[in-house]
């Protein structure tokens, strides 16, 4: 089978979203052809089966202009039936584009999946999701619409690639990694380390994330803070790094903490647990996961945050290894990227 893939950007360097230039790579294991569009383009040495189309944005290309090759790159593709089935990756926005062509798809049988992962539907997310044959999400709160065509399928790590340190850490280090959005609540970790900072003068934290196209202010708002509140000894901020070089960041990591309010399973946790990192998370798409080992913490609660940190990093060495351990197998028995890439495929 042939299959066409929608994508925000094709490139295995970029900090956000190069991790998808590994989920190519598996879809060509599977396809006959892989034919990818995406908005723009960077860096990427994909399978000679891989064909990737680029609307332009790198190049400077406005809004007309990309649309315009948007439908010059899709038209043949599905009107000669070049292609057996269409995977949209997140953006709403091209399961709107493709209602055109839905009598084409329907009459050459060709479904069309929409990947999404994320608590909050936009209002375009809501109107497409009735032109879809399938949603494929990574967990039960994901996707907030309760619809029969919804299919939990575990989100796709590579797990190959995310591996623990052959040598064990010598100093104990917290981290948080994401974008620098509200969303992602920094300043819930700041205030719990101010919290206990006598217990963690020896503790490094590092804040790592990528700040959007244009606000900074949130990222300048949080340095601000860490000053203000003399952690700047404690609290340090990383700028943001290619998915690929994210590894030796958490595997130099004990602790990751997310306090993202997104309500999804942010994929940099999963990241860190299959590198050995112990997470801690008031995100309540983690509840299921970690609080088993006690590893869930509620929103707004500085203090629990704090005592749980605290209370990690005084952990018996073994019980901290064994409960490494135990992170990495939930990624690579639930969220392993070939497994995630095969049940699309069969679908």
């Amino acid at each position: 089978m042939n299959i066409l893939i929608f994508t925000q950007k094709v490139d295995k360097n970029d900090p956000i979203l190069g991790f998808f230039h590994r989920w190519v790579e598996e879809f060509a294991k599977h396809y006959k052809k892989v034919y990818v569009i995406c908005l723009e383009k960077g860096e990427y040495t994909l399978p000679k089966n891989v064909k990737v189309m680029s609307l332009g944005k790198e190049n400077g290309a406005g809004k007309i202009v990309r649309v315009i090759n948007w439908y010059r790159h899709v038209t043949p593709l599905l009107l000669f039936g070049r292609v057996d089935r269409i995977l949209v990756h997140m953006n709403e926005i091209y399961t709107m584009m493709l209602i055109p062509f839905y009598v084409v798809r329907k009459v050459r049988r060709m479904p069309l999946y929409w990947w999404k992962c994320h608590g909050h539907l936009s209002s375009l997310a809501k109107i497409s999701r009735y032109f879809v044959d399938r949603i494929l999400t990574c967990s039960e709160r994901s996707f907030s619409a309760q619809m029969k065509k919804v299919l939990i399928l575990g989100h796709g790590i590579d797990t190959d690639h995310f591996l623990p340190p052959k040598e064990k850490k010598s100093q104990v280090n917290v981290l948080a990694v994401g974008r620098f959005t509200k969303s992602k609540r920094y300043e819930d970790l700041i205030h719990a380390v101010s919290l206990v900072q006598d217990e963690l003068t020896d503790v490094p934290v590092q804040i790592v994330g990528a700040a959007k196209e244009i606000p900074e202010e949130y990222e300048e708002k949080l340095r601000a803070l860490v000053a203000s509140l003399g952690l700047e000894n404690i609290i340090s901020f990383v700028s943001a790094l290619p998915n690929k070089k994210l590894v030796s960041l958490y595997q130099n990591a004990d602790i990751l903490v997310n306090t993202s309010e997104t309500d999804s399973l942010d994929k940099v946790v999963l990241e860190a647990m299959a590198c050995g990192v112990v997470p801690i998370s008031s995100n309540e798409a983690y509840q299921p996961i970690l609080e088993p080992f006690s590893l869930s913490v509620k929103k707004d609660d500085a203090r629990e945050l704090s005592r749980t940190i605290v209370r990690v990093i005084q952990m018996k060495s073994e019980d901290k290894e064994s409960l490494r351990t135990q992170m990495r197998e939930i990624v690579k028995q639930d969220h392993n990227l070939s497994n995630l890439i095969r049940k699309i495929y069969e679908l």
